[in-house]
């Protein structure tokens, strides 16, 4: 941030701040007023918040998103031949493995048990997979804080 932009937001902050602090009874007309009394343009600062908190809700998201794919990774890792062993399974065995393992997970698990028969088998596939994710994960935690 350059030295003038830095004293312009805080110039801005303090502009703010000392107008919040007589607000009170004020309407927010009335507020608005004295911002641009103090040389705020209160629209313009409005639209920069909504496009800077947009920003970093788009970074947080990808930053979520990515730590989440480096955990999947890493505990891929930790079971490289699991899509193997299941490759040969009949969708009566990846059925019965997916209910006995959301029944072993001590937390709830969101599976909807609807008609899990009229799913692919590719679908079916995904699931186990994410529940033998979930349970690694689980036995992890479990390593990691007790």
């Amino acid at each position: 941030m350059s030295n003038d932009k830095g004293k312009k937001n805080l110039v801005f902050i303090d502009a703010l701040t000392d107008a919040l602090g007589r607000s009170e009874g004020l309407s927010v007309e009335e507020i608005t007023d004295e911002l641009r009394e103090e040389g705020i343009d209160v629209e313009a600062t409005l639209q920069r918040l909504l496009v800077k908190r947009e920003e970093i809700s788009r970074a947080a998201k990808r930053e979520r998103l990515e730590e989440a794919k480096k955990e999947r990774l890493r505990m891929e890792a930790e079971r490289p031949g699991f899509l193997k062993r299941i490759s040969g399974w009949t969708k009566e065995q990846i059925l019965a493995t997916i209910k006995e393992l959301a029944a072993s997970l001590d937390e709830a698990v969101s599976v909807s048990f609807r008609d899990l028969e009229s799913k692919s088998r590719e679908d079916l596939v995904a699931l186990l997979e994410d529940l033998e994710l979930a349970k690694q994960r689980e036995s992890y935690d479990k390593k990691e804080n007790g």
